[in-house]
């Protein structure tokens, strides 16, 4: 690539277009360090090649770094993940073998290394990391407006100022909270444009008001027009204006009276407290093993594939070296590399023509390509002859079906692609190896091609809706060497792990977890002859949550009691809006406007009292150090409208009788 010189950059790589692929980088390029961990970036001299050595390390190290800076500033303010503290650890786990590994000159170790701290630290950083820089966004994004109108309803009760005086108070209290809210929350130091955000949080403010304003002159506009048409036929008062009303004169109402309101705002404070302090909220990665039906696998092993294996289903080269990292000693990794034949228009087949030193001909539906180790544990059982000594070679293995077919025994010599292969093993039977079953289901073959649009084009088979392709059989195949089908323009298409020793359910699904974390591909295992599947997927570790329901129901309650007083005490004054043509409807909306501007600061002021207090108690030993305050979540917005609700649900019986007291006041 071309960059202007003297310019600072860096290289972020992406799979596909669009938002989606640019918030889901696969490699980033910062030259970043523990000290600075958004990077220091590149700068090249004119003239002058930059060139990046161990470029999968330097991967691996700019994605900890980036992932592990964010990261800090979610810990420094309570935030935090397990499963983000658990796949960072293991990237600077692995980033210190990698760098030892390079200073003792054990490159290939190092490059594997490499390659599994850069995953740990990618899943990190999409699954983990990333995921906490939206939500705390998201819950900001909506605190801003809450703490707008907490402003004016702030002024509006314990200031209540007129005409210039007003607009400066609410600016000072607005901007006073915002900055308590900046040495809290973390999105403040994560979100580079969050004033942007903040802007647009109040341009979303007056867009409401400004559709209320319209709302108000539209149904002035239309009452005057229903007048001229129609003349004074009916008394009518605006709904909008009534709504506008309401919250005005439910601030009044609260000035004067101190002590229920100091009870009012104490009690949704409580509940604010208890939602943001006392319960913690975790976001996390669960792998669970889900029981798999119908089949027996034939050997204890954990199976990495992706679909049936073919393309674009396909899995990395690279991915073999992470799963034997990850999976250690203790398991023998094997990988497959399958190779499929272009279409036969002559054969109108896919197929390899295969030719024998005798002239005689045949056809295999694909090349696989196995390890040594695999043929040790497993094909050898079933072979006469050498079979695949090495992973690298031009040896072939065919069934008994294909030698004869080719007239050829053990040392004869087949070709196939233009390479000449000598036979080396020969399948006796293959039925007896084609019911060997892997922990997905199906046989170790590669699938039929002549089933796959992707690989028959228009002489594909078409199947039954629901019906599964069928898996080749051993004897419509050549074996092979490793290495030797990838150099045949094949692909890695599936991995297995299997224990060199006797593995119980615990010691496998333990080493899927490990991978779960570190990979974002299926995982296929099986033990005793038992099939599962693993399933990850996010959740939210939740503690304190038992006692806070208990909290919102008492508070509630406290809410009906108090607007029951209130209701008593005001009883004249709804007498006196009936006269003045106030609907059942109004009177529910002046009850409701009041609680929901007790509802709007006691939420502001609770969250930042609740922070306070976490920081009190977790420094007097109350709460573990580890103890998450619930407030950069998408969880702080459910955890608002959990208190809203239940102070309108509060709300509800008193306005019911609010509404009767009307009624029998228009009867009387």
């Amino acid at each position: 690539a071309w960059v202007q010189p003297s310019v600072t950059f860096t290289v972020v790589g992406y799979v596909g277009m669009g938002e989606r692929a640019a918030m889901t980088p696969i490699l980033i390029l910062t030259n970043s360090s523990e000290s600075s961990t958004e990077g220091h970036g590149f700068r090249g001299q004119p003239g002058t090649t930059i060139r990046v050595t161990m470029t999968a390390l330097a991967v691996a190290k700019d994605l900890y770094y980036v992932s592990y800076g964010r990261y800090k500033s979610f810990l420094e303010k309570h935030v935090g993940s397990p499963s983000a503290d658990a796949s960072l650890a293991k990237a600077r786990e692995y980033l210190g073998k990698a760098e030892e590994a390079l200073r003792a000159r054990r490159y290939s170790e190092a490059y594997a290394y490499a390659l599994v701290a850069r995953a740990y630290a990618y899943k990190a950083y999409i699954s983990d990391v990333m995921p906490l820089v939206n939500d705390a966004a998201r819950s900001m994004l909506y605190m801003f407006p809450l703490v707008a109108f907490a402003a004016f309803f702030i002024e509006k009760v314990f200031f209540h100022r007129e005409g210039v005086q007003r607009i400066v108070l609410m600016t000072v209290v607005a901007a006073l909270l915002i900055w308590f809210f900046s040495m809290i929350h973390p999105a403040f130091t994560v979100i580079s444009n969050i004033s942007l955000g903040l802007i647009g949080s109040l341009i979303t403010i007056v867009l409401l008001v400004t559709l209320v304003v319209l709302g108000s002159e539209g149904e002035t506009l239309r009452s005057a027009i229903e007048r001229r048409v129609l003349g004074v036929h009916r008394a009518e008062v605006s709904r909008m204006d009534t709504a506008i009303t309401a919250f005005s004169m439910g601030s009044e109402y609260i000035r004067r009276r101190p002590l229920r309101t100091a009870l009012m705002l104490a009690t949704i404070i409580a509940m604010a407290v208890a939602l943001t302090s006392f319960t913690s909220l975790m976001p996390t990665r669960v792998t669970l093993p889900v029981a798999r039906y119908g089949y027996q696998a034939s050997l204890d092993q954990i199976l990495v594939k992706s679909g049936r294996g073919v393309p674009p289903a396909t899995l990395s080269g690279d991915l073999v070296n992470v799963v034997a990292v990850i999976a250690g000693g203790g398991f023998e990794v094997l990988p497959r590399a399958w190779v499929y034949p272009p279409v036969d228009r002559m054969l109108q087949q896919v197929a390899f023509r295969v030719v024998s030193e005798k002239g005689m001909n045949g056809t295999v539906a694909a090349i696989v390509g196995v390890t040594a180790s695999e043929y040790r544990l497993i094909l050898s059982n079933f072979t006469t002859g050498a079979g695949v000594l090495a992973d690298d070679g031009n040896y072939a293995v065919i069934s008994r079906p294909l030698a004869q077919n080719l007239s050829v025994t053990l040392g004869d010599r087949i070709y196939v692609l233009g390479q000449e292969l000598v036979v080396t093993g020969i399948i006796e039977n293959p039925d007896a190896y084609d019911k060997l079953t892997d922990a997905d289901g199906y046989s170790p073959m590669p699938a039929d091609p002549m089933f796959f649009q992707t690989l028959a084009k228009d002489i594909a088979v078409s199947m039954q809706a629901g019906a599964s392709p069928p898996n080749l059989g051993v004897s419509r195949v050549i074996i092979v060497p490793y290495r030797t089908a990838l150099r045949l323009n094949g692909y890695v298409a599936s991995i297995a792990a299997v224990p060199r020793g006797r593995a119980s359910f615990d010691a496998l699904f333990s080493t899927v977890k490990e991978l779960a974390y570190a990979l974002d591909v299926p995982l296929w295992f099986s033990s005793g002859g038992k099939p599962y599947v693993s399933s990850t997927f996010a959740s939210f570790a939740v503690g304190g949550f038992e006692m806070v329901l208990t909290l919102l129901i008492i508070g509630a309650l406290n809410v009906a009691i108090m607007v029951l007083g209130n209701l008593k005490e005001r009883t004249k004054e709804i007498y006196v809006l009936s006269a003045v043509g106030l609907s059942p409807m109004g009177v529910t909306v002046f009850f409701v406007a009041e609680v929901l501007v007790y509802v709007t600061i006691g939420i502001v002021l609770g969250y930042l009292i609740g922070y306070g207090m976490t920081i009190a108690m977790i420094s007097l030993g109350a709460l573990p150090a580890e103890h998450v305050f619930n407030f950069a979540s998408v969880f702080t917005i459910l955890g608002a409208f959990a208190i809203i609700g239940s102070a309108l649900a509060a709300v509800a019986y008193p306005s019911y009788l609010a509404c009767l007291l009307y009624t029998s006041d228009a009867a009387d």
